[in-house]
């Protein structure tokens, strides 16, 4: 698949170093209303929460220490006014948070041309561990729709290794350099220890994942265009860009007045 263009503004928002804050306190989602007249017919494979793929291990149970920043901010949307709703690389997403819109009482059309408001949503998550240099990093509609495309990536290991002899050297690099660009080492790694950097034997603190996931959203209306965005910033063992993402989401459900917490993203591989 062709690397996605990625708009320059979605980087610098992605790579800024943000002000951790959170929410404000007045920004309690509300409870559903009875849905109103509804506009826009939902494809039958349209889902409101993924399935969890079973050959993906669980993350631990314990609570996550997630910060969100805001980044600008949008208004709450009126309910009666036809809005549309798109996520870039995913009708999947774009249709989850229409079919919440609905059954809160908004009207959703289905097309661009008879809508008031237009919500175009992005978003990107990136993650190391500075020990090993290992990344990962996808776009918010890729995760929505290709989930098990998600992975960690290790730059090449130049580290000497093997006999003593310069021949010995060379060719120990050679076989590691090729194993690791095939992935090779990393499938053995994961194998045996269930992660593909190996097993942690001093300073694990620092093998946590340093992560960060932006959700913008472009609102279109006639009088202009206007954008915001949410950061979410974790650091933990486990790669988590579905719970970022999902934080991201939940808060400008907050501050549309719909209540999005219970969205949920499909399981990724976590190492």
């Amino acid at each position: 698949m062709p690397r996605p263009f990625l708009p320059a503004w979605l980087v610098l928002i992605a790579t800024a170093p943000f002000a951790q804050a959170t929410p404000d306190a007045g920004d309690a989602a509300p409870a559903a209303t009875p849905p109103a007249k509804t506009v826009m017919a939902l494809p039958a494979g349209a889902q409101s929460a993924a399935a969890p793929d079973s050959n993906i291990a669980p993350t631990s149970g314990a609570p996550l220490d997630i910060a969100l920043a805001r980044q600008a901010t949008v208004t709450p949307l009126p309910r009666d006014t036809p809005i549309h709703v798109s996520v870039r690389h995913s009708t999947t997403l774009a249709h989850m948070l229409a079919e919440h819109l609905v059954a809160q009482g908004f009207m959703v059309v289905e097309a661009e041309k008879d809508a008031a408001i237009r919500l175009e949503l992005d978003g990107l998550f990136k993650a190391k561990r500075q020990t090993t240099g290992r990344t990962a990093q996808i776009l918010l509609g890729l995760l929505a729709e290709y989930p098990k495309s998600f992975h960690s990536e290790r730059p090449a290991s130049l580290d000497f290794v093997g006999g003593g002899t310069l021949l010995g050297t060379v060719v120990a690099q050679a076989v590691m350099l090729v194993s690791n660009v095939s992935g090779q080492r990393d499938a053995a790694n994961k194998g045996a220890a269930g992660d593909p950097d190996g097993v942690c034997a001093t300073h694990c603190n620092t093998w946590k994942f340093e992560q960060r996931a932006v959700v913008t959203v472009r609102t279109v209306t006639r009088e202009g265009a206007s954008g915001a965005g949410v950061t979410a910033t974790l650091t933990a063992d486990d790669l988590l860009p579905d719970r970022l993402f999902a934080q991201c989401l939940a808060d400008f459900g907050r501050q549309w007045g719909v209540a999005l917490d219970d969205i949920v993203l499909p399981d990724v591989a976590r190492r």
